[in-house]
């Protein structure tokens, strides 16, 4: 018989687990932490600095080869998230359908301006 005992409760970080990739930051020391941190092909993790308000976004590709964007987290108010949503809401990519009569009106007075029938 062998000495080795299995502990079912060790789990390792090549481990995929769906509810704490979803649900959890994994905590690291540092950006060298976060360089070091373990992660499997096509996957993406979250880490977050244990000393600094910084948040590490590691993803690799489908050969295993990751990429670390970092990111600062900075305190906002409440009213600057309801600002900045009002704004998205207005800054549209898009034309309105006032933007398009108006143009279709200058359009119109051009072409009689130039004797052109419409479909000409």
């Amino acid at each position: 018989m062998s000495n080795y005992s299995y502990n079912s409760n060790y789990q390792s970080p090549y481990q995929y687990n769906a509810y704490k990739q979803m649900g959890q930051f994994f905590f690291v020391n540092g950006l060298e932490g976060a360089k070091q941190y373990p992660v499997l092909p096509n996957q993406t993790i979250l880490l977050m600095d244990s000393a600094n308000p910084i948040i590490y976004n590691k993803k690799s590709n489908s050969l295993g080869q990751a990429t670390l964007e970092c990111f600062k987290i900075v305190p906002i108010n409440e009213n600057e998230i309801i600002t900045n949503n009002q704004n998205q809401s207005t800054n549209n990519e898009y034309a309105s359908k006032e933007d398009i009569l108006s143009i279709n009106n200058k359009l119109d007075m051009l072409f009689s301006k130039l004797n052109i029938k419409e479909g000409e």
